[in-house]
């Protein structure tokens, strides 16, 4: 199914659109929260994701980019 960028999905259908366990699901959420460019496309407490920031961290996450900037964003945390 296709979703489009303002389209509001559940865990269980981020899951199945990107091929993932759902307790992957929570995990990416974690470090979505951390980027301030993804944190607004998490809503009612990390139950629903808008699409396209969540297509867009999807993308995101295999990088190297994403790897220096997680460890600096979590020394910042420490």
């Amino acid at each position: 199914m296709e979703y489009k960028d303002d389209d509001y999905l559940t865990t269980q259908q981020v899951a199945e659109k990107f091929s993932i366990h759902p307790q992957t699901v929570y995990r990416r959420r974690n470090a979505m929260e951390k980027f301030p460019q993804f944190k607004s496309g998490i809503f009612m407490n990390g139950r629903r994701f808008r699409y396209k920031e969540i297509r867009d961290f999807m993308q995101f996450v295999n990088t190297p980019e994403y790897k220096q900037e997680l460890k600096k964003r979590q020394s910042l945390i420490k």
